[in-house]
């Protein structure tokens, strides 16, 4: 991952770290402002930084959409981890059923209501003559 620092006032600085790219081909930056007394300490808060976003440690509920969690489970647990076709598959649902849904909503916003909703639009919905169960839901997202 590549980083970079930017000084924004005294001892005040923004790391920002290139996170790859979305499936719609949109740059995923992380951004954090710390402070730091020299520039030994800030080097040090940004290998920090880009450690805990490789492991998923940086993710903030109340600053990241579904749709971006959605991005970062596909490439750190998807891809490594399910057969091809099960990938395929678990993507097209995410991306024709889920995120039309949930997608630009923060994660901390997600109330069990709205899971609700989608869970009923989804068993109502004609796209498949499956019921989707909860219980198929929840194991999948």
């Amino acid at each position: 991952m590549v980083g970079n620092i930017e000084k924004r006032g005294e001892n005040s600085y923004r790391l920002r770290v290139s996170g790859g790219y979305t499936g719609e081909g949109k740059r995923i930056i992380y951004k954090k402002t710390i402070q730091a007394k020299n520039k030994t300490e800030v080097e040090k808060e940004l290998a920090l930084f880009i450690s805990e976003i490789e492991t998923g440690q940086a993710l903030s509920a109340k600053k990241m959409r579904f749709r971006d969690y959605a991005d970062f489970w596909i490439n750190n647990y998807a891809i490594p981890n399910l057969s091809p076709k099960t990938y395929e598959r678990y993507k097209s649902m995410l991306k024709a059923r889920i995120l039309p849904y949930l997608g630009n909503m923060y994660l901390d916003k997600i109330q069990p209501m709205q899971l609700m909703y989608l869970y009923q639009e989804l068993t109502e919905s004609t796209y498949t003559k499956k019921n989707i169960t909860v219980n198929y839901l929840l194991k999948q997202y």
